[in-house]
């Protein structure tokens, strides 16, 4: 599932198991919200994935998330994950492929930080 909770920032919430199938979904939906930015349809300034509702990261899911980082880098989009600080942190190999993401405990601290950041930089 996927919504705006403020205007340029996009809100996935990705729950089950983040691998194989789970993977190319994430990756087709990030990958339409950047087509939609590039071609002038809709503002993206950041993206939140919420993983809280992911119970197991298989093979493939980091590697879509180094991906996404990587896309969304390229254009200058900012990329953050919610909800990584449970029971999916205790994987340290898991903890090492997230290192360069901010994470944040719930998407809406994500969101407040990203609008905090936001309004910092008008200013």
């Amino acid at each position: 599932m996927n919504e705006t909770p403020a205007p340029g920032i996009r809100l996935i919430r990705v729950s089950g198991v983040l691998g194989g199938d789970g993977s190319a979904r994430l990756l087709r939906m990030i990958d339409s919200q950047l087509m939609l930015a590039s071609s002038g349809h809709r503002r993206l300034q950041a993206v939140i994935i919420d993983m809280e509702g992911v119970e197991a990261v298989h093979r493939g899911g980091p590697e879509a998330l180094s991906h996404i980082r990587y896309a969304c880098d390229r254009r200058g989009i900012d990329v953050v994950l919610a909800g990584c600080l449970g029971p999916l942190s205790t994987s340290l190999s898991l903890r090492e492929r997230l290192r360069g993401f901010p994470n944040f405990p719930t998407a809406q601290a994500a969101l407040a930080a990203l609008e905090s950041r936001r309004l910092s930089d008008v200013e």
